[in-house]
């Protein structure tokens, strides 16, 4: 078998119009290798007509050409494993059975006529050849191996042919596209990148050329970038452009060839490790840009133009949203029940308090909150003890702490709080404080609604973790989401205080927190009263009862609005500064 890898076919005997070619994975990888190998478009339908290469071109014909060899399939794949799919090259190896026969031995004699003289005996082990010197290995050897082992009847065949293609190589004499004639072990065939597309050439005199996929003269190819050589005759099929920039050849349909501007006036294809891209332009680097009238902001990390409108200069002042920082333990040891604040604001005039100056001296991180308008920030506290007045005392001795949060809001503003407990799961946590939610649905009617915060049923919040629920249960933490914007320091200590006097009665039920309601001996009457009149605190009573069975599946006695207006003259009515 002379086997003249550019002359060879195989007649197709697997494969009709009716669409089988899949069918046959050897068949369709032959086909695969055509295609791709030689940019045909085959079917591999037409049955038992010829498909193969002719002089290096495919071809399928009813006839085998003149010159063509006809193989079985099994002798192509071993052609195409060998020299086109195996990036290793020549890289394989059959493992030792573990009773070796005739067809070991036949395949260890045909392994020996590479200048080894293996006895095949080493159990456990592999024979092969590694980039096509022999090469025996043991147990470790094979665990490492990056690609399965083949069969002895693949490995014969495979050493057989190469054997074969040797000898041919060796023996067989060609001319070459000058007229000279060499042995062809020393030759390789041009592609159709030369000018001699087909014809054979020495290989010293040649270079493999990645962008025409074959060999080229070496007085044909030109360098680009990359070091990749290719004909500049092809310089506009291959879309190689030249780059006065880069000095160089680039393809523009490399990932990192952009074309734009490298310098006042002039745009070309460049390649730029310094590009800047801003106002859906490219230029070579920021000097240029500069020059183009941009520039980058070093707060945003944007560019901008000089004659663009620039965003709100809050966000200059803000850190990154949830950047890492904040949420300090201020907590102390051991503290019962934590607490920690996230109150979101949307005010120019104290969104411009730079953030690392409270923050240096409170542990306070003032964030940007893409949630909130462009004069938004977000003001996360560190986690204090619940019943401690630690908050109370930091904010008073900070006045840039203080005027943060009393700052502006609006309906987009939240006043998120987080509860943890060293005595309680997040899931017990919530659980113990639960009969206290459809008071919170009461005092926070316009948030039940919102799609960051919305009501649910009590047994949904057990089920599912859901981050914009009026509840969310994190793994350390209760996250309770109903709260709206903070007001003001007060309003955010009043907030403080509730959730004290919830943490004080943990376990309570529906009917004792309805029961705190009605007493105006009870402390919890006596907070209410802080921030609702005796009448508005009757229609949150009436909610509250209503908001029970609803959410909680509790239902309530009524009460009666005689009873439960008895005099309070020593509670001084809500203010509307305070606010819940």
């Amino acid at each position: 078998m002379k086997t003249d890898l550019n002359n060879l076919c195989v007649q197709n005997t697997f494969a009709s119009d009716s669409g089988q070619t899949n069918e046959n994975p050897k068949w369709f990888k032959f086909i695969h290798y055509l295609n791709s190998k030689h940019s045909a478009g085959f079917g591999g339908g037409c049955l038992n007509e010829y498909y193969g290469v002719n002089d290096g071109r495919e071809f399928v014909e009813i006839e085998i050409p003149d010159g063509v060899e006809l193989i079985t399939i099994d002798q192509a794949l071993d052609i195409i494993n060998f020299f086109y799919f195996n990036d290793r090259n020549k890289t394989f190896y059959v493992q030792r059975p573990s009773q070796s026969g005739d067809d070991w031995d036949e395949f260890i004699a045909e392994l020996n006529k590479n200048g080894t003289s293996f006895d095949g005996t080493q159990d456990p082990g592999a024979y092969g050849l590694s980039n096509g010197m022999p090469k025996c290995i043991g147990e470790n050897g094979m665990s490492n191996l990056m690609f399965p082992m083949i069969t002895i009847e693949e490995g014969t065949r495979l050493l057989k042919f190469i054997t074969n293609h040797k000898e041919h190589m060796e023996n067989t004499t060609v001319e070459t596209y000058n007229g000279d004639e060499h042995p062809l072990v020393n030759c390789v065939q041009l592609c159709d990148g030369s000018a001699h597309d087909g014809a054979y050439a020495l290989n010293t005199d040649t270079v493999w050329s990645r962008p025409h996929g074959g060999h080229i003269l070496r007085d044909e190819a030109t360098q680009d970038r990359y070091g990749h050589w290719f004909n500049e005759d092809y310089a506009d099929d291959l879309d190689y452009v030249w780059s006065e920039y880069n000095d160089s050849w680039l393809c523009t349909n490399w990932h990192d060839t952009v074309y734009g501007y490298t310098s006042r006036r002039n745009e070309e294809y460049f390649v730029s490790d310094e590009y800047v891209y801003a106002g859906s332009q490219y230029f070579a680097d920021s000097n240029i840009a500069n020059e183009h009238g941009y520039y980058y902001d070093d707060h945003d990390g944007e560019w901008y133009h000089e004659d663009d409108e620039r965003p709100s200069q809050v966000s200059r002042y803000n850190s990154g949203y949830h950047s890492g920082r904040g949420r300090g333990w201020k907590a102390g040891d051991k503290p019962k029940f934590t607490v920690g604040f996230e109150i979101e604001k949307e005010d120019n005039d104290a969104g411009c308090i730079p953030w690392q100056g409270v923050y240096g001296r409170t542990g306070w991180i003032k964030e940007s909150d893409g949630s909130l308008d462009e004069d938004g920030y977000e003001l996360v506290s560190p986690i204090f003890n619940l019943y401690t007045d630690d908050v109370d005392k930091e904010i008073d001795s900070d006045k840039e702490l203080q005027r943060l949060i009393d700052a502006e809001y609006s309906d987009n503003c939240g006043g998120h709080i987080n509860l943890g407990s060293s005595m309680y799961t997040p899931a017990q946590l919530f659980e113990g404080l639960s009969a206290f939610m459809p008071l919170m649905y009461s005092m926070y009617t316009g948030r039940l609604t919102r799609s960051y915060c919305q009501a649910k049923e009590k047994y949904k919040y057990r089920s599912s973790s859901d981050k914009y629920a009026s509840v969310f249960i994190k793994d350390q933490v209760v996250e309770f989401r109903i709260f709206p914007a903070v007001r003001s320091v007060k309003n955010l200590i009043w907030r403080r205080d509730f959730l004290r006097l919830m943490c004080d009665n943990i376990n309570k039920s529906e009917l004792d927190v309805l029961k705190m309601l009605v007493n105006q001996n009870s402390k919890m009457y006596k907070h209410m009263r802080k921030i609702y009149s005796q009448d508005e605190l009757l229609e949150k009573t009436k909610l509250f009862i209503y908001y029970s069975e609803r959410f909680n599946d509790k239902k309530l006695p009524p009460i009666d609005p005689k009873k439960f207006k008895k005099g309070d003259d020593n509670i001084t009515d809500s203010t509307e500064d305070l606010g819940a």
